[in-house]
């Protein structure tokens, strides 16, 4: 009985921290999507990753722009220009 309860209360706290996450993940989505359409296009994409060119000291404007190129692509999975929360989601 005790390693039901066991296994139980530790579902729940992974699916409490999914939960979390995911909210999260919704949040910052929703922050960068300035323009409130529920997709983010390549513009709001590449504004998100300032920070991440800030941290990593990329200063060069053409690596940003390959960084963020590549980086929309591949989340793109359906080529349509757009990325939807679940493409901008996904595990890579």
């Amino acid at each position: 009985m005790k390693l039901i309860t066991k296994f139980s209360l530790a579902s729940l706290v992974v699916l409490a921290c999914s939960t979390s996450a995911y909210a999260a993940n919704q949040k910052y989505f929703d922050k960068l999507d300035a323009n409130g359409d529920q997709t983010l296009n390549k513009a709001e994409f590449t504004a998100g990753l300032q920070k991440y060119f800030v941290k990593k000291d990329i200063t060069d404007p053409e690596e940003q722009k390959k960084k963020a190129t590549n980086g929309f692509s591949k989340r793109d999975a359906n080529g349509d220009g757009k990325l939807t929360f679940e493409e901008f989601s996904k595990k890579r």
